[in-house]
C-alpha cells in the first residue's frame, strides 16, 4: 500500500467530523445490482488502460463535439448530454471549481490589506504614502544624495498619481511635469472594479526595480532602504507585507530589506550610499556578490517556470521538469503559488505516483493531461499574475471501469494541501479575521461565504475527489491503521453531492478564456481560448475480481473538458479578460483566435496534436514582410534576366 502523504492530518484539518465515531477505511469494493444478482466488483488488482478516442466514424455528432469549444464546463455539460454521452469530470473541472475561489480569496486579500487588517494594521496605502512623506522630508547632505531623493519620491508619487489613488499634497520634490507611467495593465480579477484596478496598476509601477548599473538608481534604492531600516513602525508593516506576499504568492525575488543593509554593512551606511556615489556603486557591487543585484520598493515573486518561458516556453518547462531539472516539490520557504504547482505534477509524472501502478495510459491520453497541466497551471498563474515576476446460472454481467472523476489522486490531495498551507500562512500572516473575510467575485462583490467556510469546503471536495479516485481504481490512499482517527466519510459525501450537481454550480459557468505574461524581451503570453471536449476509451488491463456473476469486461467511454492552451509571442501587451474574451467570441475556434492573434503581430508557438505532430509556424509580422520583399526580390531578377536575354536577341 502506498502513503499518499504524511501531512495529510493537515489536509484533513478542519474537513472532519468531530466525535469519537470510530472511522473506516473506504470500501475498494463497488456493488450494484443486475438481473436480480448483487454483483461486486473489486478493483484491488485491476488496472485500468486509458486512451483518447479520436476517430469517429459515421459518428458527425460525436466529431462535432470532439471538436466544440465552450466558453465554460456547463456549456460542455450539456452538449454531453445531448449528444447522449457521458462526461467524466477531470483535473480541469475540478480546478475550475477551485479557480473561481483563488481569485475571489487573492481579491479579497488585497483590499483588505489596502487598508488594514490584522497584523497589517496601518494597511499598504498607508505604509506607502508614509514611506512617500519620510522620504520626501530626508535632509540629504549632498547635491547627489538631492538628485536620489528627487527620482525616489518622483518614482513613488508617479505609483499613486497614474494609478489615480486618492492621496494627500504632492511631495515638495516633485516637480510639476507628469510622472514617468511604470505601471502595466490591470489584467486577471484585477479588472473586476476600479480599487482593485489602482492596487494593480500603483503596486507593478512600485515592482519597476532600480538600476544597479546607475549611480543616481542605486543611492534611490539605498535611501529608500534607509527609510525603511530606520523607521520602526514602517519596517514592521513593510517586512509584515512581504512576509504575506512571500506565502501568498512565493517566495520574493530580487534585494530585500536585510540584504541591502548586509550589502551596505549597516543602516548607517545606506544613508551613506544614499549620499555618496561612490558608496552606491560599491554597494551595488556587494549586491551582485551576493547574487542580489536588483532592487524594488514592491519585491515580486520568483516561479520556477520563468527561466524555462524565457528559452523555451512551456513545452521547456515541461521538458525541464519531467527531466529533474525543475524540481517543482514545495520547500520550507514556498509559497501558494509552488503548492498549486506541484499538485499538478502528476500529470506529467502520472508513472511515478501510487496511481501509475494502477493505469496504463495511452500516448494521446498522456498528451491530454500535458495539455491539462497546460491549461490549468496558466489559470493558476493568472490568480498570481501581478505578483509573479514574468471496470439459473448466473447471467453475464457487463463490467467497465466506473470513474467518478479523472483518476489522478496525487492532484487532488496536493491541491488540498496547498489550501491547508494558504489557511495557515493567512491566520499566521495576517490574523485570524482575515479567515472571516469574503472572496470577491466578479465585480468584486463578496461571496457568500467567509474564506474560512469556502476552504473547508474546497478541501472536502478535493479530498473527495482523491478519495473517490483512489476507491476506483483499487488504491489504497494511505496505511489502515492512519484511519483509526480520521472520518473520510464527510469529505466523500460532499464531493459525491458536488459532483452530482456541479453543472448547477454558477462557479462553473465562470468563462475560463484568459492570457497572462509571462516573460518579457520576447514577450511570452499564455493563453486559455476555451474549454474543449475529448473522448476518452478506459479499458481493463488487468480486470478486476468479480463475484456474484460472470463478468464480461468492456470498455467506458467518456467525454474530458479540459482548456485549451496556446502560447504566444510578439504582442506589445497582454489582453485583459474582457478583450481576450471578445476577441475570442468575434473568431469561435482555436484556429480563428491564432489567426486573429497573428493578425495583432503574435508569434504562435506550434502546437502539437494528439498524435504529437506539431504543425509549421506561419509566419507572421515582420517574418511575412522579409518573405514578401525577398519574394519581389526574385521576381525583379528573374524580369531583368529575360529583358536582357530579349535584347541580346
Amino acid at each position: 500500500m502506498y502513503h499518499c502523504s504524511r501531512t495529510v492530518s493537515l489536509v484533513l484539518l478542519g474537513i472532519l467530523l468531530a466525535g469519537a465515531v470510530q472511522a473506516q477505511v473506504p470500501t475498494l469494493v463497488r456493488e450494484f445490482e443486475e438481473y436480480g444478482q448483487t454483483v461486486t466488483v473489486d478493483n484491488t488488482k485491476a488496472r485500468f488502460e486509458i486512451e483518447v478516442i479520436d476517430e469517429f466514424e459515421d459518428q458527425p455528432e460525436q466529431a462535432q463535439l470532439a471538436r466544440g469549444l465552450f466558453k465554460n464546463f456547463t456549456d460542455a455539460h450539456e452538449a454531453v448530454q445531448s449528444a447522449h454521452g457521458t462526461l467524466l469530470p477531470s483535473v480541469s473541472l475540478i480546478y475550475g471549481k477551485c479557480k473561481r475561489f483563488d481569485d475571489g480569496v487573492y481579491a479579497a486579500v488585497e483590499l483588505a490589506v489596502e487598508d488594514g487588517i490584522g497584523k497589517l494594521g496601518l494597511g499598504k496605502r498607508e505604509l506607502l504614502w508614509q514611506l512617500l512623506t519620510v522620504v520626501d522630508a530626508a535632509q540629504l547632505k549632498t547635491n547627489f544624495g538631492k538628485q536620489a531623493a528627487h527620482l525616489a519620491t518622483s518614482r513613488i508619487w508617479g505609483a499613486f498619481k497614474n494609478a489615480d489613488i486618492p492621496v494627500g499634497a504632492k511631495p515638495s520634490r516633485v516637480v510639476d511635469s507628469p510622472a514617468e507611467d511604470l505601471s502595466r495593465k490591470p489584467i486577471s480579477f484585477y479588472t473586476w472594479n476600479l480599487q482593485l484596478e489602482r492596487i494593480f496598476r500603483r503596486d507593478t509601477a512600485l515592482q519597476h526595480r532600480y538600476d544597479m548599473d546607475e549611480p543616481a538608481e542605486v543611492a534611490a534604492a539605498a535611501l529608500i532602504a534607509w527609510v525603511i531600516e530606520t523607521t520602526p513602525h514602517l519596517k514592521r508593516e513593510y517586512e509584515a507585507l512581504n512576509a504575506l506576499y512571500s506565502r501568498l504568492t512565493n517566495k520574493l525575488t530580487w534585494a530585500r530589506l536585510s540584504d541591502m543593509v548586509a550589502a551596505a554593512g549597516s543602516a548607517a551606511e545606506l544613508e551613506t550610499a544614499a549620499n555618496d556615489k561612490a558608496k552606491a556603486m560599491a554597494l551595488a557591487e556587494n549586491l551582485g556578490t551576493a547574487g542580489r543585484k536588483r532592487f524594488a520598493v514592491l519585491p515580486q515573486s520568483q516561479a520556477k517556470e520563468t527561466a524555462a518561458a524565457h528559452f523555451g516556453g512551456m513545452n521547456e518547462f515541461i521538458a525541464c521538469v519531467r527531466d529533474g531539472t525543475i524540481d517543482l516539490r514545495p520547500t520550507d520557504d514556498s509559497g501558494w503559488y509552488e503548492y498549486q504547482q506541484f499538485a499538478l505534477e502528476p500529470l506529467l509524472l502520472t508513472d511515478t505516483m501510487p496511481e501509475g501502478d494502477k493505469l496504463e495510459l495511452g500516448e494521446k491520453y498522456k498528451r491530454l493531461l500535458e495539455s491539462q497541466f497546460k491549461s490549468v497551471i496558466s489559470q493558476v498563474r493568472e490568480t498570481h499574475a501581478k505578483q509573479l515576476e514574468m471496470t439459473m446460472g448466473m447471467i453475464p454481467v457487463s463490467v467497465t471501469p466506473h470513474l467518478a472523476v479523472e483518476p489522478i489522486p496525487t492532484t487532488y490531495l496536493r491541491f488540498a494541501e496547498a489550501y491547508d498551507f494558504l489557511r495557515t500562512q493567512l491566520r499566521e500572516r495576517i490574523g485570524p479575521e482575515a479567515l472571516q473575510l469574503h472572496a470577491r467575485d466578479e465585480g468584486a462583490v463578496e461571496r457568500q461565504e467567509p474564506i474560512d467556510s469556502e476552504l473547508t469546503d474546497l478541501q472536502k471536495l478535493l479530498i473527495g475527489a482523491q478519495l473517490f479516485s483512489c476507491r476506483d481504481i483499487g488504491l489504497s490512499p494511505w496505511p489502515e491503521e492512519e484511519w483509526q482517527t480520521r472520518d473520510p466519510g464527510d469529505a466523500m459525501q460532499f464531493a459525491e453531492e458536488w459532483l452530482e450537481n456541479w453543472q448547477d454550480d454558477p462557479d462553473m459557468a465562470r468563462d475560463v478564456r484568459m492570457m497572462v505574461p509571462v516573460s518579457m524581451g520576447p514577450n511570452r503570453f499564455w493563453c486559455v481560448v476555451g474549454v474543449g471536449l475529448t473522448k476518452v476509451k478506459v479499458s481493463y488491463v488487468d480486470p478486476p475480481a468479480v463475484t456474484g456473476a460472470t463478468a464480461d469486461f468492456d470498455d467506458a467511454e467518456y467525454w474530458i473538458p479540459t482548456e485549451r492552451f496556446v502560447e504566444v509571442m510578439g504582442l506589445k501587451e497582454p489582453l485583459n479578460r474582457d478583450e481576450f474574451r471578445a476577441l475570442c467570441d468575434e473568431h469561435k475556434s482555436v484556429e480563428g483566435v491564432l489567426e486573429a492573434l497573428k493578425g495583432e503581430g503574435g508569434m504562435i508557438t506550434p502546437i502539437e496534436d494528439l498524435e504529437g505532430n506539431a504543425p509549421l509556424p506561419l509566419p507572421t509580422g515582420p517574418a511575412v514582410i522579409l518573405v514578401a520583399l525577398i519574394g519581389l526580390l526574385v521576381i525583379g531578377l528573374v524580369v531583368w534576366r529575360l529583358g536582357r536575354g530579349a535584347l541580346g536577341k
